[in-house]
């Protein structure tokens, strides 16, 4: 199990928690124009931190999986689970579509208009591992799908 929870960096939450707050400062707007209900409230916010959990996870997973030749010759990534052997890349994959899958109960919880802004942003964490082989500014792929 504890492969599976470095994988997913839940052993470092801090890239959880920014990844998190835009969805509560924007829910915390939402609630206020709208008037919402503390309960109201408080429930889109935890579906988003489980949507942000899993979908951050696939993405950390996914990376590594892209990455993993990489990973092996720099020093600051040679510990991470698939660089080390302690997950296979078929078992990180696997594991990817789980996450994947269990993402899709965010969006089965949310208005339906939010899977046309899902899309594209999972388009773009698919395409941040990639966009490194082609930019020395990745951080944009993956910027632009948080926009």
């Amino acid at each position: 199990m504890a492969p599976y929870i470095q994988l997913m960096r839940l052993d470092r939450p801090s890239g959880y928690w920014y990844f998190w707050y835009p969805h509560v400062y924007g829910t915390l707007w939402a609630a206020i124009s709208r008037r919402s209900s503390l309960d109201e409230l408080l429930s889109v916010n935890l579906i988003l931190l489980w949507g942000v959990l899993i979908v951050r996870g696939a993405t950390c997973t996914w990376n590594d999986t892209v990455d993993v030749d990489f990973d092996r010759k720099v020093s600051r990534c040679r510990t991470r689970p698939l660089a080390r052997g302690a997950i296979s890349v078929t078992q990180a994959n696997l594991f990817t579509a789980a996450q994947t899958l269990a993402s899709l109960t965010t969006l089965v919880a949310l208005p339906r208009l939010c899977t046309v802004y899902a899309a594209p942003a999972v388009l773009g964490w698919f395409c941040y591992p990639l966009a490194k082989r082609i930019t020395y500014y990745p951080q944009v792929v993956l910027g632009f799908p948080m926009a």
